[in-house]
């Protein structure tokens, strides 16, 4: 299972393996890189986790822990997780400020806990099958354990060639799911539960009120201090700038809140259609970027095998 994604996590492999469970991971180190390694576990051992992410607030939550007595083996994100679960169970799973797919297994209880960041930024797969669970972030691990049985979902087919993409929780396989943003699985003794510890507010409730330009600088203010946390790494941070909107506005700020010009990313195509270029250009110039630019034409007859593989 680990093999076939190590494109995902090219720095290194971790494994655990005990009765009933086993858990396996491929690193890109990005914090830590010494002693960040997974699974990442409690002081006693009983809980052990593998994550994909990043804990954005993961210092501030490590001196709380520390403050309440917990002792960690080194300084990466990944460790807050076991001894928050420790500390508060499920309910840690609400003061996680980042980006994750979490597995956790507790020794203990014999509970597999499975848990998504609020939008489902980072992937999350599961299916049942033969008595078992498996969890992946992507579907080809499943494949390569046998646990599913391949059996096409028309109605994820017809999601993909209508909307090109799957919608939650479907997949093109029929036993194989997409965990929801904002929710967890617990699996324990062959029984599966769900819960929900994040949902969209209601949007019968305003959330901003006041003078316009009140709100755009708290708006602004807050997607600063977003970057400026998501900046905190021990290797290179760039971007990848299309000269949209969105990409558009986080380079600014990058380069506002960065000691450094930030790094940027940019691809085009030969077809002029798809090629963005020139756009990127100018907010990589305004924003005085170390830009880079890659133009591909793809045979894409000759790539497809690879594709689908």
């Amino acid at each position: 299972m680990c093999d076939v994604i190590r494109h995902r996590g090219p720095d290194g492999e971790g494994i655990y393996i005990a009765p009933g469970i086993g858990l396996g991971m491929r690193r890109l180190a990005v914090i830590d890189l010494a002693t960040g390694d997974q699974p990442v576990a409690n002081e006693t051992g009983t809980v052990q986790v593998v994550f994909n992410g990043e804990i954005y607030n993961y210092r501030e939550l490590r001196a709380r822990l520390l403050a309440k007595g917990h002792r960690f083996r080194g300084h990466s994100d990944s460790e807050v997780i076991p001894h928050l679960y420790d500390e508060y169970g499920l309910g840690f799973l609400a003061q996680l400020n980042g980006m994750f797919a979490i597995a956790l297994w507790d020794g203990m209880q014999r509970r597999l806990l499975l848990a998504r960041d609020r939008v489902g930024i980072k992937p999350l797969f599961y299916s049942q099958h033969r008595g078992s669970l498996y969890f992946a972030s992507e579907v080809k691990s499943l494949l390569a354990a046998g646990g599913s049985a391949r059996e096409i979902d028309p109605l994820g087919l017809d999601q993909l060639l209508t909307f090109e993409y799957t919608a939650t929780p479907t997949t093109l396989f029929k036993d194989v799911r997409k965990l929801a943003p904002g929710t967890w699985l617990t699996w324990h003794d062959g029984t599966v539960q769900q819960g929900t510890y994040w949902s969209l507010p209601d949007a019968a409730t305003p959330t901003l009120q006041g003078p316009v330009p009140e709100i755009a600088e708290r708006l602004r203010t807050t997607l600063t201090e977003a970057v400026r946390r998501q900046l905190v790494s021990d290797v290179p941070l760039g971007a990848f700038l299309s000269g949209g909107i969105d990409s558009s506005i986080l380079v600014s700020a990058m380069s506002e809140v960065s000691q450094t010009p930030p790094l940027t990313f940019s691809v085009g195509f030969g077809d002029a259609s798809y090629n963005e270029l020139r756009f990127a250009r100018v907010v990589a110039d305004h924003c005085g970027t170390r830009h880079h630019e890659e133009v591909l034409t793809p045979d894409y007859l000759s790539v497809l095998p690879e594709g689908i593989a």
